[in-house]
């Protein structure tokens, strides 16, 4: 389950959580109803190297669907509960709209690129 603050709410272009949750009535918001389709596999697998590093947050690239359909490229800051089931995310920096299919070479400067998706410069203690 994914925690949305007000403010993430409003750069993804809601104008509250209350409009969030009426988008998206009857269903429990889940990672992949936020993430860009073809961003899903990696953050979910920096999400699994987080959990077996026993790491509690880290930052990494992310590119989101925004209330108007486009999507939005940040860096993002995810920090996970004790037992993993929860997590927060702050967006550290905005950068651009994107269409809705992404470039190989974007995905590949951005994402296939990183060998290590979670190198000691890229946790938080």
């Amino acid at each position: 389950m994914v925690e949305i603050s007000e403010e993430f709410c409003k750069i993804l272009g809601y104008s509250s959580i209350q409009h969030f949750d009426e988008s998206h009535v009857g269903n429990n918001v889940i990672w992949d109803d936020l993430v860009h389709p073809q961003i899903i596999p990696f953050t979910n697998r920096y999400a699994m190297e987080a959990l077996v590093k026993g790491l509690r947050s880290f930052q990494r690239p992310c590119i989101f669907r925004k209330s108007n359909g486009r999507y939005l490229s940040v860096n993002l800051l995810v920090q996970f509960d004790n037992d993993y089931t929860v997590f927060k995310t702050s967006i550290l920096q905005q950068y651009s709209e994107v269409s809705h299919d992404l470039s190989g070479e974007y995905i590949v400067r951005e994402f296939r690129g990183k060998q290590a998706c979670l190198e000691l410069d890229d946790t938080f203690i």
